[in-house]
């Protein structure tokens, strides 16, 4: 499964979740700026607190989208809406629901596969 996650290497794993767990770690830090700065009373805190909030959201979503096409068997959008433009949208929203909380668990496996990797090339060396 964590083959089919992350990619087939370790080398591969390594950077796949490098890249992503940076960029969800990056969204998590200007979320938490943000909700300090709204608690402190400065107006534009929550509006740091959304961006940080979408790059969250927007990383989980990538994380999820490999399950989302696994469990569909579509890779595009685009595909939702091939038969029915009123069926496709209420498709695109379940699969972004379901794909958000599948980058969620997925995400979860991913740190734990990266900590597992990093102590592994640690120890290695």
């Amino acid at each position: 499964m964590i083959r089919k996650l992350f990619g087939e290497t370790e080398e591969e794993q390594f950077r796949y979740l490098q890249k992503r767990l940076i960029a969800l770690g990056i969204g998590i830090v200007i979320f938490l700026i943000g909700f300090l700065l709204s608690e402190i009373g400065i107006s534009f805190g929550s509006v740091i607190g959304r961006l940080g909030t979408g790059i969250c959201v927007i990383v989980l979503l990538i994380f999820g989208w490999a399950v989302m096409r696994g469990l569909f068997g579509f890779a595009t959008a685009g595909a939702l809406f091939s038969n029915n433009f009123v069926i496709g949208i209420v498709i695109f929203v379940l699969f972004l629901t379901i794909g958000y909380f599948a980058g969620f668990f997925v995400a979860c496996i991913g740190l734990c596969r990266y900590l597992a990797l990093l102590k592994k090339r640690k120890g290695s060396c």
